[in-house]
């Protein structure tokens, strides 16, 4: 008996002296673009294990955007996609549920660009140009990118710029001027928002971007 007894008190030591799991931890990179040319809204979302290689992983109970079930599209890692006609949205809401079943969200917002146009109209490769919106102005966290193409020459170039304050203008410098070939060029711009939150212990990033309509603009030296 006296055996069986020091068994039973090494067996109950041994489980409490064993480390438990340790928990997993996950993140959610989500993305939500509006094309205001196509008037069309993109979201994507996907949910990895957290570690020094992050692992895409299948939601239980699948990723929802506006509340509406995402269709999962794994031959690129695992990602839940939904992407519909639409008008412009300044919310966009993604949802899922944790191990207990309880229902999490995560919103973002969304800054559109309106009437967008450089002064002066014909823009120089050696001189600041100026360009202007209607809208909010940008806030922490956003930027523009300028994509210039000119299909003659077979170009695309992108310009990203930064100018956080109550301002709807932002100088276009000359420096940054001097990288675009003089010709006819189309234009057109992102406005792209990055959002950090922690939802129930997830780390979730959040990326939006306005694409405003393309606009035709002539450069010369």
């Amino acid at each position: 008996m006296k055996h069986i007894f020091f068994l039973i008190l090494s067996t109950l030591a041994f489980f409490a002296c064993t480390p438990s799991e340790p928990q997993k931890k996950y993140s959610l990179d989500c993305y939500a673009r509006f094309d205001e040319q196509a008037g069309k809204l993109t979201a994507e979302a996907t949910m990895s294990e957290s570690s020094l290689l992050p692992k895409p992983v299948e939601v239980p109970g699948g990723m929802r955007y506006q509340r509406v079930d995402m269709t999962l599209v794994p031959v690129v890692g695992l990602k839940y996609q939904h992407a519909y006609a639409a008008d412009f949205t300044k919310d966009h809401l993604f949802g899922w549920k944790n191990a207990a079943g309880k229902i999490l969200e995560f919103n973002m917002q969304m800054n559109a660009l309106d009437s967008i146009s450089f002064d002066p109209k014909v823009v120089s490769r050696k001189k600041p140009a100026h360009f202007s919106w209607k809208g909010a102005p940008l806030e922490r966290g956003e930027a523009l990118v300028f994509i210039w193409e000119n299909t003659e020459k077979g170009q695309t170039i992108p310009v990203e710029l930064y100018n956080i304050g109550a301002s709807t203008t932002i100088d276009f410098p000359a420096v940054k001027m001097a990288e675009i070939p003089a010709g006819n060029w189309t234009y057109y711009v992102v406005r792209k928002r990055l959002t950090k939150a922690t939802v129930d212990g997830v780390e979730v990033r959040g990326i939006t971007e306005f694409y405003s309509r393309p606009r035709p603009v002539k450069v010369v030296d």
